[in-house]
């Protein structure tokens, strides 16, 4: 009988379930911090049954790596982001970004706070990297449509727009008050229009042809005149004499 318990219970503990256990404790204690004792501790077996599905937490820390960035380079596979105009992609790419923290928080958790200890940090900073890249070259893309500002490289702007993505895991919480469609909202909007009021009104304003240039029309307003001059003051009683 006992031998029966021993092979539900390994059933139950795969790789996946411990991958998940393990990038929480990372999550909360940070890899270094963390050994095999309290790993399998986590997960409610021995040290030894632990390492029946794995060699190392070194392994586990690659798995929850690969999660994460094939799940952040997929995104620019999905028809949204592969198609249309090319603002229209950014702006999708970054929702999605959140989007994917909300699914797989302890995962980017894990990969934002690696600092390259280890030629497996390493790897996953170069990953990093090259997502980035790709996110940069479609940021320049919109540039050359003329969509997004080009007094800012494009390289410098996917960093912070990923960056400020990537900041909300060290503070939200998915059952939380927020939630991750307010969230996305919130962030695209920032990104997009920022916190002047007048962005917003000029952005939900109704557009209009002056003079051959297309503006707002609350950027429309007649020149003032000039009130004429009264009779009554000296310098208008001077004029009306010498044009007599």
């Amino acid at each position: 009988m006992a031998k029966v318990g021993m092979a539900k219970r390994s059933k139950h503990y795969d790789l996946d379930s411990l991958t998940d256990v393990s990038l929480a404790i990372f999550r909360d204690r940070g890899y270094d911090g963390t050994s095999m004792e309290n790993l399998a501790a986590a997960a409610g077996i021995s040290k030894a049954a632990f390492y029946h599905h794995v060699g190392g937490k070194e392994e586990l820390l690659a798995r929850g790596f690969d999660r994460s960035l094939d799940a952040l380079f997929s995104v620019f596979e999905e028809e949204s982001a592969a198609n249309g105009a090319a603002v229209e992609r950014v702006r999708y790419v970054v929702r999605r970004v959140i989007e994917l923290e909300d699914r797989l928080l302890p995962e980017v958790s894990v990969l934002l706070r690696t600092r390259g200890n280890s030629r497996v940090e390493r790897d996953a900073l170069a990953r990093r990297r090259q997502f980035d890249r790709q996110f940069a070259l479609l940021i320049e893309e919109a540039q050359g449509e003329g969509a997004i500002r080009k007094d800012m490289s494009a390289t410098l702007a996917a960093r912070l727009l990923i960056g400020m993505c990537t900041s909300i895991v060290e503070w939200w919480q998915p059952n939380g008050s927020i939630q991750v469609d307010e969230l996305a909202d919130a962030v695209v909007s920032m990104a997009f229009d920022g916190l002047n009021v007048d962005s917003v009104v000029r952005r939900k304003a109704p557009r209009r042809v002056v003079e051959g240039r297309v503006t707002s029309s609350k950027s429309v307003s007649a020149k003032p005149t000039r009130p004429p001059k009264s009779l009554s003051s000296p310098r208008g009683k001077a004029n009306a004499t010498k044009k007599s």
